[in-house]
């Protein structure tokens, strides 16, 4: 058989060339060119009932007019047309004036003209990723057709569709389908049919009809229970029925039909996560399964989570935490395109593991040199229960959240090798549980200026040129940080810290590492300082700081025979009797004492 094909616009492709001699047929339909004048006038009606949908990439000769045979890609044998493929593709939808840039304006097309059905020889139709809402009583008449994708609409039921018995491929996938009409099981040629995430409650029994079927999704619904019937599918090979509330399995699967193999038998995929497949005796067998199906049930929800909870381990996650967490996925789909081992995930429930999650409640991040780019999101304070958040060698930018101070359960937190500006929040006091912090290597103390940096030169290079020429870099270590009496780790190490060191230092009676160099802090070093005997490393070079050394660091020194200092390079100078005997002068180091 030869076809005439109409090459218009090939989605995903770029616009095949259009013979000179036919640009007169884009709107002609007379018999000498064997176009049936009905199917062209179907098209027509298409457009018309989209009319404000104006697909101007169509519009082959430049006409300014969307004409019928310009309309999708079309296919057309001895007249009628067979093929017509209308699915929106963002990526080829171009400015028309600028073909490089995207075209903001939304191209899908909302509406199936009623006398779709005068396209009595059509076999494929493609009118997935629009707006649909229903089709009319007319898709019912297109008995010839074979392929028919409605996937990604938003349809809500369906019409009798039981006269297309000559179809074998059906995709009803991501739409807000809750039933699916008894009819379907006229469609007795149906090999593939792909009716996942919906909003489904039950399949009809008809279902068991469709023998020449071969793949089956059905996951991502809120199915409870499966047809009995459908172990009379024994040709199937793929069965996807994840994330359901399925609790039993029918014993018809795995029964033989006239001394064949069972439908289980056959099935060369049978996926079934996160159901209701539940061990409620604890011998190590879920109930409800029966005793052919040996597979890897993964994940259940046998916890009663409802569906727009999330399943971890077996109990119910909350859906807030879920969403802050999803939400800061979102804000870095920079990062979710790299390559695996370096990217992060694009959803969620990809960061499930026993050390994130605890009692349904999120209490770690952890994404490490992944190149998130965003600022850190002010709800991440409504995550209650975190203990561990770890954001180190990344892009992130803007200020430390005020809410930061709102997790009073973080024992770790770790923001450092970021551009983080701004100040330390002045209630980090708050932060009560916590014994790490680390937000070395950034630009804290340094606030927006006018001064452009230079796009090749290290970040820090954008405050340390311009902080002295300007008031806007200010930011110290908050007084309150001194109330933490649990903390181990304080490094705020290379940053623009300005200001004096908190006279209370002392009270953090805990603290083992205390890095502050290379910032610009003043004044003296506190004699409170002392108090820090458990202290190992204290890093104070690079600073502004003036005045004598205080005495008080000798207990440090003779409470800990491993303890080291780095003073250098400030102004601190010694007194009546030089410095600190106990202070050896490696960790001195240089000091400006010339005034």
């Amino acid at each position: 058989m030869k076809y005439l094909y109409i090459l218009i616009l090939i989605i995903f492709s770029c616009n095949p060339p259009y013979p000179e001699e036919d640009k007169s047929l884009l709107s002609d339909c007379s018999a000498p060119y064997g176009y049936d004048c009905n199917d062209v006038a179907v098209l027509q009606s298409f457009i018309d009932v989209n009319s404000e949908v104006f697909r101007h990439y169509m519009d082959y000769n430049a006409s300014g007019i969307l004409e019928p045979l310009e309309f999708g890609y079309q296919v057309w044998d001895k007249g009628r047309l067979i093929q017509l493929n209308l699915n929106y593709s963002p990526n080829v939808i171009m400015q028309q004036d600028n073909p490089s840039e995207l075209d903001p304006a939304n191209y899908r097309l909302t509406f199936i003209p009623d006398n779709i059905g005068e396209l009595t020889s059509l076999e494929s139709l493609w009118l997935h990723d629009n707006e649909l809402s229903y089709l009319p009583d007319g898709i019912q008449l297109l008995i010839k057709l074979r392929i028919l994708d409605l996937a990604n609409n938003l349809l809500i039921e369906l019409p009798d569709i039981g006269s297309l018995v000559n179809l074998d491929r059906l995709v009803l996938s991501h739409n807000h389908l809750t039933s699916i009409p008894t009819s379907i099981g006229n469609l007795v040629s149906l090999e593939r049919l792909w009716i996942q995430n919906n909003k489904l409650e039950s399949i009809p029994a008809s279902i068991g009809n469709l023998i020449q079927l071969e793949w089956l999704y059905l996951n991502d619904n809120f199915l409870q229970v499966l047809p009995e019937g459908i172990g009379n599918l024994t040709n199937l090979k793929l069965l996807n029925i994840e994330h359901n509330m399925i609790s039993f399995i029918p014993q018809s699967m795995c029964d033989t039909i006239n001394n064949n193999l069972s439908m289980y038998e056959g099935l060369e995929t049978f996926s079934i996560g996160d159901n209701k497949l539940c061990d409620n005796n604890s011998d190590g067998i879920p109930e409800g399964i029966p005793p052919c199906i040996e597979e890897d049930y993964g994940n259940q929800n046998c916890a009663n989570c409802d569906p727009w909870e999330f399943n971890i381990g077996g109990y119910c996650a909350d859906s807030s935490d879920y969403n802050i967490l999803q939400n800061f996925l979102d804000m870095n789909p920079e990062s979710q395109s790299l390559p695996s081992q370096t990217g992060i995930p694009d959803n969620a429930d990809e960061c499930v593991n026993e050390d994130w999650w605890e009692d349904g409640r999120l209490v770690e991040i952890t994404f490490q040199h992944k190149q998130l780019t965003s600022i850190i999101p002010e709800n991440i304070g409504n995550l209650d229960k975190l203990k561990i958040l770890r954001l180190t060698g990344n892009y992130l930018k803007g200020i430390l959240p005020e809410s930061i101070a709102n997790l009073e359960d973080l024992e770790v937190l770790k923001l450092n090798s970021n551009y983080l500006t701004g100040s330390i929040p002045s209630n980090i006091g708050n932060l009560l549980t916590i014994d790490t912090l680390w937000l070395t290597d950034n630009s804290l103390g340094c606030y927006e200026y006018d001064y452009e940096c230079d796009a090749i030169s290290d970040k820090k290079y954008c405050c340390s040129i311009h902080c002295d020429a300007t008031d806007l870099c200010v930011g110290g270590i908050p007084n309150s940080i001194t109330t933490i009496s649990g903390l181990k780790a304080m490094q705020l190490e290379e940053n623009f810290l300005s200001e004096n060191i908190p006279d209370d230092i002392g009270d953090i009676d805990s603290l083992r590492y205390l890095y502050l160099d290379n910032n610009k802090l003043e004044g003296e070093i506190p004699s409170s300082i002392g108090n820090l005997k458990k202290l190992r490393r204290m890093k104070l070079l690079n600073n502004d700081l003036v005045g004598e050394i205080p005495d008080s660091i000798c207990t440090i020194y003779e409470n800990n025979e491993n303890f080291r200092s780095y003073l250098h390079n400030n102004n601190l100078c010694p007194g009546v009797t030089g410095y600190p005997s106990c202070i050896p002068n490696d960790h001195l180091g240089p000091q400006n004492c010339l005034d």
